[in-house]
């Protein structure tokens, strides 16, 4: 037996041994990356070379092979070969890439809270026993005379103002994002909230949400 006996080849009456023979091929070379870890240097490398054996190199035997991959590579000569399996492609995402999608994930997955889009598109109407005063281009809410308290101040919710009794003033700020409130001190006249709500609108701190 010569040297040139053990080289296996392919015969001509069997069309699909060239297939089989680039299939077991791939499989082991699949089989070495699967589970390896690339940089992106060394993934740059691997693509690199794959590319330049496909459409630079030209089998030397006379098989069947020969004739169909040197068409192959004639028709695209510059097509880079598909990936061969999902292995490769988790090993090649790495790096700055890897870093990029993961960004656009996270950024994609942030929302605001459902309940509260829904309390900012309802309208809080006015509590009986109240009037609309305008400061500055801002209408903020204030007791009638003889209401009683306790009262509330409220610097950012659905209506802002003073708010006499928290049954009426709850409404305007419940389930509001950054809603901002606190109950006055007892004997705060609706003389005295009037002037802290005036002074809160110059300020800038108070915004209806």
């Amino acid at each position: 037996m010569t040297p040139s006996d053990s080289i296996p080849r392919t015969s001509d009456n069997d069309p699909g041994s060239c297939s089989m023979l680039a299939d077991e091929t791939i499989g082991v070379l699949v089989a070495l990356l699967q589970g390896v870890q690339l940089s992106e240097e060394r993934a740059t490398i691997i693509i690199s070379t794959v590319r330049s054996i496909a459409t630079d190199a030209s089998p030397a035997t006379d098989s069947s092979c020969s004739g169909s991959q040197s068409e192959n590579v004639e028709e695209k000569p510059g097509t880079p070969p598909a990936p061969a399996s999902p292995g490769v492609n988790v090993g090649v995402n790495t790096g700055a890439n890897a870093d990029v999608n993961a960004a656009a994930g996270i950024g994609t997955s942030i929302s605001a809270s459902p309940a509260c889009v829904q309390a900012s598109l309802k309208a809080a109407a006015i509590p009986s026993g109240h009037y609309s005063v305008t400061h500055s281009g801002v209408d903020f809410l204030l007791p009638y005379e003889g209401e009683t308290g306790p009262f509330y101040l409220i610097t950012k919710g659905k209506k802002v103002g003073i708010i006499a009794n928290w049954e009426k003033a709850s409404p305007m700020v419940h389930r509001v994002c950054c809603a901002t409130y606190r109950r006055l001190p007892s004997g705060t006249t609706i003389c005295k909230g009037y002037q802290m709500v005036k002074q809160a609108i110059d300020d800038g701190l108070v915004h209806v949400i």
